[in-house]
């Protein structure tokens, strides 16, 4: 994922979902990277009280070949922090780690979460995620 080639065109686009009813839209930091979160706050900031945005950290945009996790306490704060700006948010209302990183323990990972929702930026997770664990 890259630019779109009409930038105009692709927020439009959200302004037209948003206008038809969509409530719930889904982003990441690596998408883009970064295009499609600057791309949601150019089109509808300041945002309608009924809309949720999600966005999601853990994962490396790289070229050419799969992403790369990124589970790293570091590297998930300031996926995290760079989203809240990208958005022009306070708080994300709902957060998602992409994926476990492997090379990371996930409790590190998860830890580096907590902190984040301690701190305000990210709304607690709904129940089903909180008791989510690694096979």
């Amino acid at each position: 994922m890259d630019e779109p080639p009409d930038r105009d065109a692709a927020k439009a686009v959200l302004r037209r979902a948003v206008a038809l009813g969509v409530n719930f839209i889904d982003t990441a930091d690596s998408y883009g990277p970064h295009v499609s979160e600057t791309l949601i706050a150019e089109a509808l900031y300041p945002y309608p009280d009924d809309l949720v945005i999600a966005s999601k950290g853990g994962l490396e945009h790289t070229r050419p070949g799969p992403w790369p996790e990124n589970g790293r306490p570091d590297h998930l704060k300031e996926a995290c922090e760079g989203s809240l700006r990208r958005l022009k948010l306070e708080q994300i209302p709902l957060y998602q780690f992409h994926r476990p990183d492997p090379k990371v323990p996930l409790e590190e990972s998860v830890g580096a979460l907590v902190e984040l929702r301690e701190q305000g930026k990210i709304r607690p997770a709904p129940a089903p995620l909180r008791t989510w664990r690694r096979t």
